[in-house]
């Protein structure tokens, strides 16, 4: 301002998109007032002279406002007021588009020293683009890093430091919460050292893995246990990806999953099936007794028992009889569904519990299911057969009372079956 000794440079934004120019910059000399404030959101429609000379990559050189057409009477009154009587404009351009202009109100040089303001403007539009290039990486930052904290579990990106160190750079929210931390304490507790929270027994074995991952470039799956604030320890399930940020530094992103949850999951469904056939147990029953078989509206019992199971124990082994009853098991899984469940309910007992359905499904369920100890013990080349008793009731009904029923049905048809062998 000072080498034009003008009264105001100023510098105007163009919005395409808007069609208006916003005034974003501006000095002005002392006693001028300002004109910014009255400068934002001029649409083109009032600066059509100005921009057909800057779009074409001519400067605008005004010492008269008098002598503008008069079709550009809106642009004259924008431009000036009392205090303004010349002007000089040169166009910004980021590389092919032009992103808007400068100018000097009253200029003291005249129009031959445009030339210098030109340069200016040139030196300005640069600035702008650097401006603009910043404003959009911290942008793009921000909406990364809120992604990343909106990620449905946690994640840490680490440094692959020269010397073989792993530092944290970045921990999302979720790790956070997961670990009982804040940021801050979580920052402070991995700062210079990603292995810092887990577990000591595990990181002989998670320094091996990731070194071995790091020289491939690889990615992996590992069951780690990180610290938590309250001196525990969480199992997790960690998804680890090196990536190359493409000046030769190496990151190790780790997406990290709460395996709490699912390990006791997995816990439960442990003690609620039985070892050896993996049927369900008698835990599963008292539980399902309580819940869901609270709901139902008819239900049918099967009792089986395998036959002579203490006699083939005895004479050829508890193998032989384990056999036997993975057998019968699996002619009993092969027609369980979701509302057909199948239990070992004691050493050679088990229960089937067929939900809602109809009584006379019973029997099909029972012919189905000795069918396929037929074809099971037939390609072994053994003989098993397990007596079964029925029972099929209403609601209100009580399992335990069914239960019953169906034993003593069971035990009618074992000693029918013992009756008929021994006529045989």
């Amino acid at each position: 301002m000072e080498y034009f000794n003008g009264d105001r440079v100023y510098i105007f934004e163009l919005d395409d998109e808007k069609q208006i120019a916003k005034n974003t910059y501006e000095l002005y000399a002392e006693g001028v007032a300002s004109r910014k404030d009255s400068w934002q959101c001029v649409p083109y429609a009032h600066q059509e002279y100005s921009l057909q000379l800057l779009r074409r990559k001519e400067n605008v050189c005004i010492e008269n406002f008098d002598l503008l057409h008069v079709d550009h009477a809106a642009e004259k009154k924008i431009l000036m007021n009392p205090s303004v009587h010349s002007l000089l404009l040169v166009p910004l351009w980021i590389a092919d588009s032009l992103s808007g202009f400068m100018g000097v109100d009253n200029p003291g040089r005249n129009a031959t020293h445009v030339d210098h303001l030109a340069a200016l403007g040139d030196y300005m539009a640069m600035i702008i683009l650097r401006r603009n290039n910043e404003a959009r990486i911290l942008r793009d930052n921000m909406v990364l890093h809120d992604l990343m904290n909106d990620m449905p579990g946690g994640f840490i990106q680490m440094k692959i430091c020269a010397d073989g160190r792993i530092v944290p750079e970045f921990i999302n929210q979720e790790f956070c919460r997961m670990s009982g931390m804040d940021h801050d304490e979580c920052m402070t507790f991995y700062g210079s050292n990603a292995y810092a929270g887990v577990h000591p027994e595990d990181r002989s074995r998670l320094g091996n893995e990731l070194r071995e991952m790091i020289a491939k470039r690889d990615t992996r799956t590992l069951k780690v246990r990180h610290f938590r604030s309250d001196g525990t320890y969480i199992p997790m399930q960690v998804f680890y990806r090196v990536t190359d940020d493409g000046e030769d530094v190496l990151y190790l992103n780790g997406y990290y999953t709460d395996l709490t949850e699912q390990l006791a999951l997995e816990e439960r469904e442990l003690a609620e099936h039985d070892e050896l056939t993996n049927l369900f147990n008698r835990t599963k029953l008292a539980r399902m007794k309580n819940k869901e078989y609270q709901k139902l509206t008819a239900c049918g019992i099967l009792f089986f028992d395998v036959n002579h199971l203490k006699q083939v124990n005895d004479a050829q082994g508890h193998d032989m009889g384990d056999t036997l009853l993975k057998l019968v098991a699996n002619g009993i899984r092969s027609i369980t569904s979701e509302r057909i469940h199948g239990y070992r309910y004691g050493g050679d007992e088990f229960l089937v519990v067929v939900c809602d359905g109809d009584e006379l499904e019973l029997a099909a369920l029972i012919e189905a299911c000795n069918k396929q100890m037929e074809v099971l013990a037939k390609q072994r080349n053994i003989a098993v057969t397990a007596a079964v008793g029925s029972a099929w009731g209403q609601a209100p009904l009580t399992l335990n009372a069914l239960i019953r029923q169906a034993d003593q049905a069971m035990y009618a048809d074992k000693k029918q079956r013992k009756r008929y062998s021994d006529l045989v």
